[in-house]
């Protein structure tokens, strides 16, 4: 495996190539972005309808199960670009071959995360001091409406405080989550297709994305740019669509414009994704 440090015009190259492929095969694109789209939304709504103690696990199973989910969907592209026919077994390859491997390093960033969260809780808690235990019991009141005058003061006294200790917790976790992201970025697709070990792909991950941080920048300009455009358009139709039509018909016409924006975002994002992968990596020639 050879990583490869690329100039910075190869971010807009990353956009116009995944273009390129996502206009050549929309439909079939279109299709399994909805598998993809459709099995994320039946965790969250299994989750949705049990008690926390079967959904949080569900939610926890997502997780460890999502490097296989990303190293499947782009799975697609791949195919795709090579001019191959698109199949399930296309889809579960990844699952069939390299499940272990995918689910633990999901297990690992996920108790990664995990621990950046409660870094910034404790950051959080430090920072407020002696009255964290009384802010946590207001916070539980106010879950249950059944804050008291007395409550709503002290809330209003401390509130200066609370602001600064919960702006610097963020910006500790945000901070810490970048090196996180940059080591998950590429590893799931290390790990699925060229049987890369955890910890190498984890690394290799990283680096690759801390030494092509030009393009990365680049192509996040540019992403941002077009997705910002997108939206924009979409929501002017729709409120030309809720004031010109009676409220549900608007709606009806309303919902179908959201999905499709929605869906064309995924499914560009997989393919701008798999082109920075393929510009990066090249694979040995075995």
């Amino acid at each position: 495996m050879k990583m490869n440090i690329v100039p910075a015009a190869n971010g807009k190259k990353w956009m116009t190539q995944g273009f390129a492929l996502f206009r050549q095969h929309a439909k079939s694109i279109f299709l399994a972005t909805f598998l993809y789209v459709l099995i994320i939304i039946s965790f969250f709504v299994v989750s949705r309808f049990l008690l926390w103690v079967v959904g949080v696990p569900i939610i926890i199973a997502l997780g460890v199960l999502g490097p296989a989910l990303m190293a499947s969907m782009v799975s697609i592209f791949r195919v795709l670009d090579r001019g191959q026919p698109v199949s399930l077994d296309v889809f579960l390859q990844p699952f069939k071959t390299r499940f272990a491997p995918l689910c633990a390093f999901g297990a690992l960033y996920m108790l990664a995360v995990a621990s950046v969260y409660a870094m910034g809780a404790g950051i959080f808690v430090l920072l407020v001091g002696d009255d964290s235990r009384q802010v946590l019991r207001v916070l539980v009141a106010m879950m249950n409406n059944a804050v008291t005058g007395a409550d709503s003061e002290y809330l209003l006294r401390i509130l200066p405080s609370l602001m600064v200790a919960y702006t610097v917790s963020e910006l500790v976790v945000l901070l810490s989550m970048f090196p996180l992201l940059m080591a998950y970025y590429f590893a799931p697709l290390l790990i699925g297709w060229d049987k890369v070990p955890v910890g190498k792909a984890i690394v290799f991950s990283f680096v690759a994305c801390l030494k092509n941080w030009r393009p990365f920048l680049l192509f996040s300009l540019f992403w941002m740019v077009a997705t910002g455009m997108l939206v924009t358009v979409v929501v002017v139709f729709v409120m030309v669509f809720m004031l010109a039509l009676p409220p549900t018909l608007g709606l009806l016409l309303a919902a179908p414009l959201y999905l499709v924006m929605g869906g064309l975002i995924i499914a560009l994002t997989f393919a701008f994704y798999y082109m920075s992968y393929k510009d990066i990596f090249t694979p040995d020639e075995a």
